[in-house]
């Protein structure tokens, strides 16, 4: 096969596409974990307390309106994935603009989950028959 300045092009542009694909889908930014006082703060994840060594970051599938939340952790400076949870029912803005809530009774309880990323900043909180629950979070 003859190289061309065409075949050099194309494979430089093929080569630059794939590598922006990979690093979106594989490498996304980790954003740090924080506990907050009450969902204002989460919001603007203001006022909130770091929680050491844990990150999160998100992978947004807008065609399917899923989220993907990924949760890491560090142990003696390495690196593990703890969990993760697929939020689905999601109305998808962008990446960095999305809200994953959702609603449901439990027995004689009224269940509203929120998690959504507003600019970039996440917030996660339950509230059950309008009070807050523990385990109001936020990341940036």
């Amino acid at each position: 096969m003859k190289i061309t300045i065409s075949n050099i092009t194309i494979l430089v542009v093929l080569i630059t596409v794939g590598s922006a694909i990979f690093i979106h889908y594989f490498y996304q930014k980790k954003l740090e974990l924080f506990d907050c006082e009450n969902d204002t703060f989460a919001n603007s994840c203001f006022k909130c307390t770091k929680v050491p060594n844990q990150t999160v970051d998100f992978l947004v599938d807008s065609k399917g309106a899923k989220v993907l939340w990924r949760s890491y952790g560090s142990i003696k400076g390495t690196e593990i994935s703890l969990a993760s949870r697929v939020l689905e029912n999601c109305k998808i803005f962008d990446t960095k603009n999305w809200e994953c809530n959702d609603s449901y009774m439990l027995g004689r309880t009224y269940v509203y989950k929120v998690n959504q990323m507003t600019n970039g900043v996440f917030s996660s909180y339950d509230k059950w028959n309008h009070e807050l629950q523990k385990g109001i979070q936020c990341a940036k």
